[in-house]
């Protein structure tokens, strides 16, 4: 999908179609919670993961594009860091650009090859893999870059491997439109979003709006930033309600019976497998979909989560676009089997009335 995905903006950009939607984020937040994504691969292959960035630091960027830029670089500096290794991603305001250094462990690139990296199509061999993976990934960051006025470039690493750099200007061009809905809901997003969701959902309106479309879902990880970033995804087409491990997961299940749960699998206290089992096995909660949220995804996880009830998953890190498809999918499907049960129900209502009409029909005339 997500090469495809490429292979249409690859198409804009040679037609100057693409365009730039530019939105006040807060770029430290941003880059926390999509490093988030990568906690659990982290320490599943033992690599040292360090993120230096300020508290706060405002920028005007077109959030889908800059995450989709983030996205690639951290994957690739994961598929090239050995086992044991280590990734250091710093962000940092030099008047007013921002930059944003993501170095690795890995083999390197030889300086001769650093340009031929960023060309479509162009792949570059290294010890543990293949720069630049189908010959996009490299080339679409070098591209959103450049519509944000920025520029990115490879330098050699302190780690040993390879530094990718990004500078680009934290405010967009003189006249453009900026939208300030994203910055306004990230801002302390355990506190002052939540509240603000809230609020919103008194209003009678949006409710019946937002129920008719969309429906109640509880995430459930124990990382703030990912549950931060899960909510700024969801929240604008569903009532959102968290929990922070598999525990509290299944008491806010029981109390809330919502329509999907979306977990990640790795939890303190208790784990989303366990979590899983509880629901298959409780009358109330197993026919409620769960999607799952996990950096490792071999078959054998595959065929356990299937197993233990998971209606579906996503591998980290994942795109906020297959996220909020398969959330909705899979609330579509849970309201059509309640719509067909209601039916039948109704039928089966129906049938006994008629039934009970021909019994007193039939006892009236025998007497």
């Amino acid at each position: 999908i997500e090469q495809v995905v490429d292979l249409l903006d690859i198409a804009k950009l040679e037609s100057d179609s693409l365009e730039v939607h530019y939105s006040r984020v807060d770029a430290a937040q941003v880059v926390r919670m999509l490093a988030a994504n990568f906690d659990s691969l982290a320490e599943h292959r033992r690599i040292t993961l360090k993120l230096t960035a300020p508290e706060t630091l405002l920028a005007d960027v077109d959030d889908e594009k800059f995450q989709r830029v983030l996205l690639n670089l951290f994957s690739n500096a994961f598929k090239f860091t050995p086992a044991l290794g280590g990734i250091d991603i710093v962000l940092a305001l030099d008047g007013n650009d921002m930059v944003i250094r993501i170095s690795d462990s890995g083999p390197g690139i030889p300086e001769q090859s650093r340009n031929a990296v960023f060309e479509r199509f162009q792949q570059l061999e290294g010890t543990s893999g293949t720069y630049g993976g189908t010959g996009l990934g490299l080339s679409i960051v070098r591209e959103f870059v450049a519509l944000h006025h920025g520029s990115v470039w490879i330098e050699d690493s302190r780690l040993g491997g390879a530094c990718f750099v990004i500078r680009q200007p934290i405010h967009a061009p003189e006249g453009a439109s900026v939208s300030h809905r994203l910055i306004e809901a990230m801002r302390d997003p355990a506190l002052v979003f939540l509240a603000e969701l809230h609020d919103r959902l008194q209003d009678t309106t949006s409710e019946t709006r937002r129920d008719s479309h969309g429906g109640l879902v509880l995430v459930v990880d124990d990382n703030a930033d990912m549950r931060s970033h899960l909510l700024s995804i969801l929240a604008p087409h569903h009532r959102i309600e968290m929990a922070v491990n598999g525990r509290d997961g299944l008491e806010r299940i029981a109390e809330l019976l919502p329509d999907l749960v979306i977990s990640d699998v790795m939890m303190p206290i208790m784990n989303g497998d366990e979590m899983a089992r509880r629901m298959l096995e409780d009358p109330r909660t197993r026919d409620i979909p769960l999607l799952m949220l996990t950096a490792k995804m071999d078959d054998a996880l595959k065929v356990t989560l299937l197993r233990e009830g998971v209606r579906d998953y996503l591998s980290k890190p994942f795109s906020a676009d297959e996220l909020a498809a398969k959330a909705a999918r899979l609330i579509s499907e849970r309201r059509r089997i309640l719509a067909d049960s209601a039916v039948m129900i109704d039928r089966l209502a129906k049938s006994n009335q008629d039934l009970e009409r021909f019994a007193y029909a039939t006892a009236h005339d025998l007497k």
